[in-house]
Parts: C-alpha cells; sequence; structure tokens
C-alpha cells in the first residue's frame, strides 16, 4: 500500500491467505473504525442489565463513550457521554439510576433522552440561546433483539433485521436454552485487556481449527 492510499483489501485478502498488514496497519484501523463501528450497528447491552426506568451502563462504540439508559416510558436510549457545552464526559461510572445527567464541570443536566433540561447561571448566556439545540447527541437507531440491545451511529444504515441476518438463529438458540425463552445477564462480564488488534479476540473465538491442537 502506498503512504497515504486507502486500504486495497483486494489486495491484502485472497481466498487462502490474508496480508499481517491488516492487523498493525493504522489506516486499517481507522477504516474499520469507519465502516463497523460508526456504520454499522454495535452490541451494546443486555435489557435485563438495566431493568428499571434511570438504570444506566456506560459503554464505547469505536472510540466513542456513549451512555445506555432506560427511559421512564421503558425505552432505551443511547447517548453520547460528551456534554454539549465543552465536550467533558457527563457520567463517570459505569452503571446505576438516575433521575437526570449532570455534567460534572459546568453543571449542565439533562433528562434521561439527552433532552437539556437546565444549564447553570442561565442569565449569562444570550437570550438566543435555545436549550433544544443543545441535548445530548443520540444514536441514530436503538433497537433490541430478544433481550440484547443495539445502537448505530448511521442515519442511513441498514435496519438491525437486515444486519442480524441469519445470526439471530444464534441468539434464538441460546435465548431457547431457557425454558422462559428469556436469558438474564446477572454474572457481569469478562473484559479482556490485550496488546494487539481488535480482532485477535473475536477471530480466536470463532477458530475451530485450533481446538484440537491447543486444548
Amino acid at each position: 500500500m502506498l503512504h497515504d492510499a486507502t486500504p486495497q483489501y483486494d489486495v491484502l485478502i485472497h481466498d487462502d491467505r490474508i496480508h499481517n498488514s491488516l492487523y498493525t496497519d493504522a489506516r486499517v484501523f481507522e477504516d474499520e473504525l469507519e465502516r463497523i463501528f460508526y456504520r454499522g450497528w454495535v452490541f451494546i447491552g443486555h435489557e435485563s442489565e438495566v431493568p428499571q426506568s434511570g438504570d444506566f451502563l456506560t459503554r464505547v462504540i469505536g472510540r466513542q463513550p456513549v451512555i445506555l439508559v432506560r427511559g421512564k416510558d421503558g425505552s432505551f436510549s443511547v447517548l453520547l457521554n460528551r456534554c454539549a457545552h465543552r465536550g467533558s464526559t457527563v457520567c463517570t461510572v459505569e452503571q446505576g439510576n438516575a433521575k437526570v445527567f449532570t455534567c460534572p464541570y459546568h453543571g449542565w443536566t439533562y433528562d434521561l433522552a439527552g433532552s437539556l433540561l437546565s444549564v447553570s447561571h442561565p442569565g449569562g448566556f444570550d437570550q438566543a440561546f435555545d436549550k433544544r439545540k443543545n441535548g445530548l447527541t443520540r444514536a441514530a437507531h436503538v433497537e433490541s433483539y430478544r433481550g440484547f440491545i443495539f445502537a448505530c451511529l448511521n442515519p442511513t444504515s441498514v435496519s438491525l433485521a437486515q444486519h442480524l441476518g441469519i445470526a439471530t438463529k444464534l441468539i434464538d438458540r441460546a435465548c431457547d436454552l431457557s425454558p422462559e425463552g428469556e436469558i438474564e445477564l446477572t454474572a457481569g462480564w469478562v473484559r479482556h485487556r490485550y496488546s494487539a488488534n481488535w480482532k485477535m479476540l473475536p477471530e480466536n473465538d470463532t477458530d475451530g481449527y485450533h481446538l484440537g491442537f491447543t486444548h
């Protein structure tokens, strides 16, 4: 690849092999962030993790920090975890329950849907200041499938059903193991921190070739 060129995937990927730069080239990583994480659907959490109104989790989509929150009406919102004022992190804990979200820097306060409720020292703002235009940025789409919540930042993305495709069968199989047809995530998460490309772990999880030899 040229130094400033877009990754040439037709050159890097063949039926029987792939080039190792797919795991090391920063341009490939940036392209993956844009194409996969920022344009596509990303799993955010499970409904059982936020069972009550006001329950929330903080997650990331690519490099973007977000808040998953259950609203008063039971619906889910995914909000960019950056204050509309100066970009400060609004919610600094991993999970909890809240009636509102208040930025710890200047005290701007948002409701569970991300709308701006109030600002500190409102008299210092011009009369043209419109709270309706200064809410937290919302994910373009939020949907769930059998309790699994997905978000998409891209307004023109395909539907979640189109994105999941036949992968719904894997979710169905897991849920149908329960007599109630539902699962509840109570044991928490297994988190891995490793110095490698993000694809290494999911690829290893789906690699059946190594099982008989390594395990």
